[in-house]
């Protein structure tokens, strides 16, 4: 009996051994997961509501902060700013804030690139979207910002990916916040 148990260590040990001859790639941490579920969230100091996936993690955020989603190197956020100016209804003055914000954006990243630049409506109020490209710490990044004029607040959005995952973070993820958001203006 002694021996016997002197070889179930060994027999283990071996057995343990011979798992490690199949090699594992450890997961991607960059790795951007596809958008599985969803949930409703309040976010009553901001004033929004919005479905964002399960499977992404959340963190809530401080004003003018809301939150930002992450899964891998995607990311996407909100803010809430609370404005005191007249905000663009369309037309002619929302195209004169899309030129103000473009020359915001120029004059904070010099190498910003731009893709596009657009208006329209979010959930029926007036909105400014801009893609474009740009490096952050040395990482080239595809960006999709889009500003919603909304109950007195400027509710700004963006989606920042690797390129390769860009898509998937704006139609999947970005584009359902867009979708699903109810405004209800910011509380100072």
């Amino acid at each position: 009996m002694p021996a016997l148990r002197l070889l179930l260590p060994l027999a283990a040990a071996a057995a343990l051994a011979g798992c490690g001859a199949q090699r594992a790639d450890p997961p991607d941490p960059a790795a951007v997961e596809p958008p599985q579920g969803q949930r409703t969230l309040s976010f009553r100091v901001a004033g929004l509501t919005v479905s964002v996936p399960r499977n992404w993690t959340l963190e809530r955020r401080r004003a003018p902060g809301v939150f930002v989603l992450r899964s891998g190197a995607g990311l996407v956020t909100a803010f809430a700013y609370p404005r005191e100016e007249r905000l663009p209804r369309g037309g002619r003055g929302l195209d004169e804030a899309k030129d103000r914000l473009l020359g915001q954006i120029r004059a904070r990243d010099p190498d910003f690139e731009l893709l596009e630049a657009e208006t329209g409506k979010i959930a029926g109020a007036p909105a400014i979207g801009v893609r474009g490209v740009q490096t952050l710490s040395r990482r080239r990044l595809v960006t999709r910002s889009v500003h919603v004029f909304a109950r007195g607040t400027e509710y700004v959005f963006e989606a920042l990916a690797p390129p390769g995952d860009f898509d998937l973070v704006s139609s999947e993820v970005l584009s359902r916040v867009l979708t699903s958001a109810k405004f209800s203006g910011a509380s100072e």
